[in-house]
């Protein structure tokens, strides 16, 4: 069995099987496995730019909120390793931001992945 491969000038590899007993032979062509129209292209190029503002919003609240737990939980952490060091108006303050930030994680827009980010981005920066 002898095979060669050929690429052509539109990117189809034609691949040419020989039997070499029999003298047999066949070619075969091997398109894209995702034979998409240009026109398809086109709709899906449109629709990405179409969401991209919606999709920059939802990325920007869900990175929000991530950064917010993790303040959370490390201002949490350390209060409970420094709460004897810290003034207790100034620990006051801190837990007030503290149970604000975490008031809004818990709230109902937080279950969603979209929202205004600022929100609870100063309420973090808060914290």
């Amino acid at each position: 069995m002898g095979v060669q491969f050929e690429i052509d000038a539109n990117g189809i590899l034609h691949v040419l099987a020989r039997d070499v007993k029999t003298g047999r032979q066949s070619v075969q062509e091997m398109k894209s496995a995702v034979d998409v129209a240009d026109a398809e292209v086109q709709k899906m190029v449109e629709e990405s730019v179409e969401h991209a503002m919606e999709d920059l919003r939802a990325r920007r609240w869900i990175e929000s909120t991530l950064q917010a737990r993790e303040t959370a939980a490390a201002t949490r952490k350390a209060l409970a390793e420094c709460s004897g060091e810290i003034d207790e108006a100034c620990r006051n303050l801190v837990e007030q931001a503290l149970k604000a930030v975490e008031d809004l994680l818990a709230g109902e827009k937080c279950r969603h992945t979209s929202g205004r980010h600022s929100s609870i981005k100063s309420s973090a920066d808060q914290a």
